[in-house]
């Protein structure tokens, strides 16, 4: 559990998008190669949308077993989470990467303190936090 919460940071460091405020694909590439191009959106295109509902109820470790133990599921779990989080709250997050990071390592921290507490009530509490900080 600790390899896949200190992955979240890294991953939350290196990218941010505007329309969720934090929290990109992690499937981005630098790929100079067409093929590689049109595979790469091929896999952004398959990837799950998870059920909203079935993801709030759902504890980190629960969580980590419902990706089927895969990083980039996992992610992308966190991912929707924030965005519904960012949503239902109305706040506007600065899409940069220290936000990314800064709100990754919240989540970490959480998830590593109690992996059974409930994965949106962490990403949830973390939004919050961050938003509280800088007044959003």
């Amino acid at each position: 559990m600790k390899s896949i919460t200190n992955r979240i940071v890294i991953v939350c460091a290196l990218i941010a998008v505007p329309s969720a405020g934090i929290f990109s694909t992690s499937l981005q590439t630098q790929a100079n190669s067409s093929q590689q191009l049109v595979q790469n959106r091929t896999t952004q295109q398959n990837q799950q949308k998870w059920n909203n509902n079935e993801l709030t109820t759902i504890t980190v470790k629960e969580a980590w077993q419902k990706s089927g133990k895969n990083y980039d599921s996992f992610v992308r779990m966190v991912q929707q989470l924030v965005a519904l989080s960012v949503e239902k709250r109305g706040y506007q997050l600065r899409p940069s990467k220290e936000a990314g990071k800064e709100i990754g390592q919240m989540i970490r921290k959480q998830a590593e303190n109690d992996p059974d507490q409930l994965l949106y009530a962490i990403v949830d509490s973390s939004v919050r936090e961050y938003a509280k900080k800088y007044k959003l």
